[in-house]
């Protein structure tokens, strides 16, 4: 009866394990490299964002997740199915102001 009950157990863990295992992170980076994103979801499944500057944490581990008034909030049993990178380049004209060209250059990081 041993046997059973201990393969039972083993089977049920490791049924389990994928579901508690943590994702690996999904990062991307400023177009000059300085700043850097990191989104992860640890082994409840809850997701978290870091900001480094040049190596430095510039906003450490914060969790994520959706509030409401009137619903469950959102915040366990998440995970990462893709992520999405596209960058942006224009140069624009301002009527006033102290620069007459405005450069918005920017990186657009999107995690499903």
């Amino acid at each position: 009866m041993k046997p059973i009950r201990f393969a039972l157990g083993l089977g049920l863990a490791l049924a389990a394990a994928p579901a508690l295992a943590q994702q690996a992170p999904v990062t991307a980076s400023s177009p000059d490299g300085a700043v850097s994103v990191t989104v992860t979801i640890d082994g409840d499944g809850r997701a978290a964002y870091a900001v480094t500057r040049k190596g430095k944490p510039m906003i450490t581990p914060s969790r994520l997740g959706f509030l409401f008034t009137d619903e469950a909030k959102i915040e366990r049993r998440l995970t990462i199915t893709g992520q999405e990178v596209r960058d942006f380049d224009e140069t624009w004209t301002q009527p006033w102001g102290e620069w007459a060209q405005i450069r918005n250059r920017y990186r657009e990081f999107k995690v499903h």
